[in-house]
């Protein structure tokens, strides 16, 4: 487990990129992960993944594969990359690690702990197993609630600190790191994450910032899903500006749209994307 005090990221940056799934080319997308419309376009096929492992080969020196619970930051002037993946689907552990670890990265995986065993999603085993092998495993809240900003704070209380207990008994180590489900994020999802032990928080906004609040650093990643090409990736990884702008303008139009319109925003969302 980090603490607080051993994060000395260079000038407070983080490239994150942040995916879900990869699923066998020739299998439905609901084989892992949660299985809807708006779910599916952020699952990668097989060989999609392996473009953009290899178009990082190139883009992102190993030095910079950090993970974010490494006391020991890359070295002075180099801003870590970190690979992420929200939710536990059970590709994690069979498309997913192995090849990472092929390609000299760990992975951080944040894990819906209601969904484990249930079909398409990890067991308490192989959850273990990416632990031991050196992956970072964090809460992704209990039951996935979205928008979480909906809960009350008690609510959400539960749902951060219920899903680090059962991480914590499964890896058998303090889970101190979570990722804020759908998106939606304020200063109460912070306040609570880090009421309940949570250090390290990830959110989706596209920023390579790295900020505290209330005890907690507070960490962008920039998505990717089943339309983004490797070289998109990779240029996000090298710090192109042109594709971190476009998530930057997509997303700060849509957040206001999220924040006025909270759940009829998700279903006008889901409707669209299910025609």
């Amino acid at each position: 487990m980090v603490r607080l005090r051993d994060l000395m990221f260079a000038d407070n940056r983080a490239t994150g990129l942040l995916y879900h799934d990869v699923v066998d080319d020739a299998l439905a997308p609901s084989q892992s992960g949660f299985a809807s419309p708006d779910a599916n376009v952020y699952k990668l096929s097989v060989g999609q993944f392996e473009q953009h492992l290899r178009a990082f080969d190139s883009a992102v020196p190993p030095s910079a594969r950090a993970r974010a619970t490494d006391a020991t930051p890359p070295k002075s002037g180099i801003a870590p990359t970190l690979l992420h993946f929200d939710d536990g689907g059970v590709s994690a552990s069979t498309s997913i690690a192995s090849r990472l670890e092929a390609h000299g990265w760990r992975g951080h995986f944040y894990i819906s702990t209601d969904q484990i065993a249930k079909p398409g999603f990890m067991n308490a085993n192989q959850v273990k197993d990416l632990h031991g092998r050196g992956h970072v495993i964090g809460s992704h809240s209990c039951s996935h609630p979205v928008p979480i900003t909906a809960l009350t704070d008690s609510e959400m209380d539960r749902e951060w600190r219920q899903s680090c207990s059962v991480l914590a008994d499964i890896v058998g180590q303090p889970c101190n790191i979570g990722s804020v489900p759908g998106g939606f994020l304020s200063r109460r999802v912070i306040a609570s994450a880090a009421r309940s032990g949570i250090e390290l928080l990830f959110t989706s906004e596209p920023t390579t910032s790295v900020y505290l609040s209330n005890g907690c650093a507070v960490f962008g990643r920039y998505m990717v899903k089943r339309d983004t090409s490797a070289e998109v990736a990779a240029d996000i990884a090298r710090g192109r500006l042109r594709p971190r702008l476009q998530q930057w303008v997509f997303w700060n139009g849509k957040k206001g749209l999220k924040q006025i319109g909270g759940k009829y925003w998700l279903l006008l969302r889901r409707y669209l994307l299910s025609r």
